[in-house]
């Protein structure tokens, strides 16, 4: 068995009113995160236009810390895409700079995923799952979406939308991610349901933003799922064809 190592990626566009957060968030539970081998954190400035930058490179000093900076913002799919090439760790982990999915979440995750998931993914959707401060203007399609997705994939993925995972390197690197923007987040999972069965859904809470505002353009998100909903349906029938 290969020795653990894990890189996290987090994303942040124009976030400037929650980076201290994040970093007291992630520094308060520096002493559970130091017990980890092999585990650093990457920052991902997606083109901000705010002080998100100047804030990371101020606070994030630490050797654990990286920074990886677009010049322009390349949305969701591009943060991915850069945080699969860069990746070189046996596994790769991703978590908003909201932190609507706790630290402690996190490190749970991260001890699924020494006993061997390949795929450990955060689920408020979950029948155990919770959601707090999430208005239903946002949570009603989100569930039904996430329903569509269970069914299509034939597994038991209550949450498909989330951010929040851990995922064998190795699998992720054989994806390739047509989405640039939140649906590229379910591409990726759905994809990748196909080439493993060793998967763990982890109830958890997900919580509303305290910093800054949300990034969805809700109308053009639902788009997006519905059109990737028609491409997956195809794209499971060629699998399972070839």
């Amino acid at each position: 068995m290969s020795k653990y190592s894990l890189t996290l990626y987090i994303p942040l566009f124009n976030e400037e009113d929650g980076i201290k957060y994040l970093y007291d968030e992630i520094n308060k539970y520096k002493t559970d995160i130091k017990k980890i081998n092999n585990f650093s954190i990457v920052l991902i400035d997606d083109g901000s236009t705010d002080k998100t930058k100047e804030l990371l490179e101020l606070y994030f000093t630490e050797p654990e810390f990286r920074i990886i900076t677009h010049k322009v913002n390349k949305n969701l799919g591009g943060f991915l895409r850069t945080a699969m090439k860069d990746c070189q760790t046996e596994y790769i982990g991703f978590i908003d700079s909201d932190c609507s999915y706790s630290i402690p979440t996190f490190l749970s995750m991260v001890e699924l995923s020494k006993n061997g998931f390949e795929i450990v993914n955060a689920s408020p959707y979950h029948p155990d799952g919770n959601v707090e401060n999430i208005s239903n203007f946002r949570l009603i399609p989100s569930l039904v979406v996430n329903k569509i997705y269970r069914f299509l994939t034939k597994k038991q993925i209550f949450t498909s939308s989330s951010i929040c995972k851990i995922y064998k390197t190795s699998i992720v690197k054989k994806i390739i991610l047509e989405n640039d923007g939140f649906v590229a987040v379910v591409e990726l999972l759905t994809k990748a349901s196909l080439l493993t069965n060793s998967y763990f859904e982890y109830p958890c809470t997900l919580k509303g933003r305290l910093f800054g505002k949300s990034k969805i353009k809700f109308f053009k998100v639902v788009f997006g799922h519905l059109k990737y909903i028609l491409y997956f349906n195809n794209y499971v029938k060629k699998s399972i064809s070839s």
